[in-house]
């Protein structure tokens, strides 16, 4: 059985407005490597934190994948090209590469041990708060102020919690977030569910 989905936004096409497309949606399946991040085997938290999330996951009866994956984030101040128009932006990337609005992906199967490296490149101070995962310690959180001291230029900070619920979600720099956001500091996380079409 095929599952369809309408594009909500009518296209203009010639100066007239098109109905909107069906597109055909392949059901995402879990995949024993990660979107962007390295696979080590073993969870093995390097933070205090990281073994709280551990803990609490499974608490909160979670199966451990006994897996970790790992993310180097870099925040970068780039410029990018939008219709020709050249625009100041602040970025997330991947290490190495020049960052991209939005950010890398961060994703991983459910139950394995997320391990996220910010690496500030920038001029500015910058933290990253994750929206969704529910196995964060709240001095993971990145509110600055309250959670963690941000982290300045050529500083770096790691982040580590468990990938829990399956889902789509978000992070973002919370430096002043609402500038920082606008400047480009978001992406995605996204966990995968360990055994799809089990629900």
């Amino acid at each position: 059985m095929k599952t369809c989905a309408l594009l909500t936004a009518p296209i203009l096409l010639g100066g007239f407005l098109v109905a909107p497309a069906v597109a055909e949606m392949k059901p995402v399946l879990a995949r024993p490597v990660s979107i962007d991040g390295k696979y080590t085997d073993g969870i093995k938290p390097v933070t205090a934190s990281g073994q709280w999330a551990v803990n609490q996951a499974k608490k909160l009866g979670v199966k451990l994948t006994g897996k970790a994956v790992e993310y180097v984030i870099t925040v970068t101040e780039e410029t990018i090209d939008l219709a020709g128009v050249e625009f100041p932006v602040w970025a997330f990337g991947k290490e190495g590469e020049k960052g991209t609005v939005p950010g890398p992906t961060i994703g991983a199967v459910e139950g394995d041990l997320i391990r996220v490296t910010l690496r500030n490149k920038s001029r500015n101070n910058h933290t990253i708060h994750m929206h969704g995962p529910l196995t964060i310690r709240y001095d993971m959180d990145g509110v600055p102020g309250v959670a963690q001291e941000p982290v300045k230029p050529d500083e770096q900070f790691t982040y580590e919690f468990v990938a829990y619920p399956a889902g789509t979600h978000i992070y973002h720099c919370h430096v002043n977030a609402n500038e920082h956001m606008d400047m480009g500091l978001y992406g995605p996380i996204v966990v995968l569910p360990r055994n799809p079409g089990s629900d």
